[in-house]
């Protein structure tokens, strides 16, 4: 298996100072060792001409390298002021911001012919300057792949918003997750007024290194993910006002285990731009060690089922990413295979498909091992 790491040491120099860039660019030579001793070849590959805002410019010489080499797998690191993200017109405009479409995965951006591309990830910034932010996802990397892969306990849990409940069994059903596979719902954990429930209880659900499945609302504004009770209809008025917070940046902090792998089915999750740590849970989430977080940059579109039927939209999408990763796929081909296969029945799926990024080293495979 082949990996290209792409990164820009000019911005890296301009955002991080001389040291930090320097720390980064060990970082990645001791990542370079631990994948040849894992099997894999890397290719570390500099952006050093003047970064444009317009990745058609830039992507001419991603496809020529692309194309020569043909690796497997493309880690970027750095934020989008490293190395900016892909920004297309979004197919399906709304009231909540979603003119742009950010990603890492068009097929037009890393090969000519049309071909389908390698699996995108990507280790982000934290918005603050702060080197060891990207130093430590890439000693993190390092060290699962010293360790075979990321090792969960056979075990997951899903957190979904009540109206969603039956649809999040689904996927974890669909994509053939083990038991024992838990299904939290919100409301009636979270915030049913003002009223916070305690943080050990619910901490509790979060005390395992596992997989994490989250299927809840969420805003690039806010920085919590909320849930939604059965009795309101999908887009009422009420859902922005009757928040039922689910998981808040203290939840993550307190629970999540390092090493964990999270898949968010949650709006607007992975968008990062004007985000740090404390404002953004995806950016927590990496901060508290999260090796893996696979989530939607934009809106995305999921439909309410009562009934045993195909799973489509999102749930499908993420089924199928799901499946991947317990096929021993490395995350980055488990989320763009299951892209390629996703039929593209509307301009939602399309959104669907294009905003779901990764944030991580899309080398690592998940492992599985039993809970003694």
């Amino acid at each position: 298996m082949r990996e290209a790491i792409i990164t820009h040491p000019h911005n890296l120099a301009r955002v991080y100072g001389p040291m930090g860039s320097a720390q980064i660019l060990d970082a990645i030579d001791a990542l370079c060792e631990a994948m040849v001793a894992a099997g894999i070849e890397p290719r570390v590959i500099h952006l050093d001409e003047p970064t444009s805002p317009d990745w058609r410019l830039r992507s001419e010489r991603l496809s020529d390298f692309v194309e020569a080499f043909h690796p497997d797998q493309v880690l970027i690191v750095g934020g989008h002021d490293i190395v900016p993200f892909c920004r297309i017109r979004d197919p399906l405009p709304n009231p909540h911001d979603d003119r742009w479409l950010y990603t890492d995965s068009p097929d037009t951006w890393w090969t000519r012919q049309g071909t389908p591309g390698p699996g995108v990830g990507r280790m982000p910034g934290d918005g603050t300057g702060d080197a060891h932010f990207i130093i430590a996802q890439l000693q993190r990397a390092t060290a699962a792949h010293g360790a075979g892969g990321i090792v969960l306990e056979a075990s997951s849990q899903a957190f979904s918003a009540q109206l969603w409940t039956h649809n999040s069994g689904q996927v974890l059903a669909a994509a053939g997750v083990p038991q024992p596979r838990t299904v939290y719902d919100c409301p009636p954990y979270g915030l049913l007024t003002n009223t916070k429930i305690t943080l050990p209880m619910q901490a509790a659900f979060l005390r395992r290194q596992a997989l994490l499945y989250f299927a809840l609302h969420g805003l690039y504004r806010e920085p919590q993910w909320w849930g939604h009770p059965t009795h309101l209809a999908p887009w009422r008025e009420e859902t922005l006002v009757q928040k039922a917070a689910m998981v808040d940046h203290d939840l993550v902090a307190a629970a999540v285990p390092a090493g964990s792998v999270v898949c968010a089915a949650v709006c607007q999750a992975a968008y990062l731009f004007g985000r740090h740590a404390d404002t953004s849970l995806a950016l927590r989430f990496l901060r508290e060690g999260v090796l893996c977080f696979i989530a939607p940059t934009t809106l995305v579109y999921e439909y309410v089922s009562d009934a045993a039927g195909p799973l489509d939209g999102i749930d499908r999408l993420f089924a199928d990413v799901l499946r991947g990763l317990l096929n021993d796929l490395p995350t980055g081909q488990a989320l763009v295979q299951a892209k390629r296969a996703h039929p593209l029945l509307g301009l939602e799926d399309e959104k669907n498909v294009h905003s779901l990024v990764l944030y991580g080293d899309p080398g690592l495979k998940m492992r599985l091992q039993e809970v003694a």
